[in-house]
């Protein structure tokens, strides 16, 4: 039996800065409910008659577990036909375009992107990609990435989602908001990012933020994300 969503108070918020915003982010912790905000933007786009499909990328368990399941809640979702690329039949919508969501965990990334875009194919049935803990992007040499940005290009509306935003230091952010921006905000190569806001020792294995860097990079990241942290988090809320 299907539930009527009654969001919290902050949850209007997460809604709003991700359907008004094709290039986003939620740094919201676990628990808040970042799930059925995003699928409540999209509907919110669905009903304007913005919005395509969605690739969702996720660990394995959220991917198979947490996704369908809040698909399937809430009655304002419900309509979303869901697929899992994990299986033939997922990749079969894929190929037929017929499914409103399709999921995918992050370690088959190398091997069935090249299946779902082939080279010199046009066919892209989503106009969205969702991609839920970020911060799994954080190493710019993952394969897994490096495999989804040799696509990337053909999905314009790019939503991230972490309650981790840095969970080892401020290096993490550059590849989370390169693969949503495309660089605009923090640059497209990691040298370049190093070079601007940071200092090694002279070994060049420990960097450390320039004065003021933190406050330059937080803005930044700001006109992208929606930063609901608090606690231990070194990004500061969103205002």
């Amino acid at each position: 039996m299907t539930e009527t969503f009654t969001p919290f108070s902050y949850q209007p918020a997460m809604v709003d800065h991700l359907a008004s915003n094709p290039r986003s982010a939620l740094f919201v912790p676990p628990g808040k409910g970042k799930t059925v905000a995003t699928l409540t933007a999209l509907d919110q786009l669905a009903i304007c008659g913005r919005f395509k499909a969605a690739l969702i990328v996720a660990p394995l368990r959220v991917c198979s577990i947490t996704w369908p399941a809040q698909v399937e809640r809430w009655a304002h979702t419900n309509w979303m036909r869901v697929a899992n690329l994990r299986t033939n039949e997922g990749m079969q919508a894929w190929l037929d375009g017929d499914a409103d969501i399709y999921l995918i965990n992050s370690e088959l990334l190398p091997n069935r992107l090249p299946q779902m875009f082939p080279p010199k194919s046009k066919h892209c049935p989503v106009d969205t990609i969702i991609i839920d803990e970020l911060s799994l992007a954080k190493n710019h040499a993952s394969k897994r990435f490096k495999a989804l940005r040799k696509i990337i290009a053909k999905i314009p509306r790019r939503w991230g989602l972490t309650g981790t935003p840095v969970p080892n230091d401020y290096l993490d952010l550059f590849a989370q908001l390169r693969i949503l921006d495309d660089g605009d905000r923090l640059g497209t190569t990691i040298t370049s990012y190093k070079d601007r806001w940071f200092y090694s020792d002279y070994m060049g294995y420990k960097w450390t933020l320039n004065p003021g860097a933190k406050e330059d990079i937080d803005r930044r990241v700001a006109s992208l994300a929606l930063v609901m942290m608090g606690g231990d988090s070194d990004l500061p809320a969103s205002s």
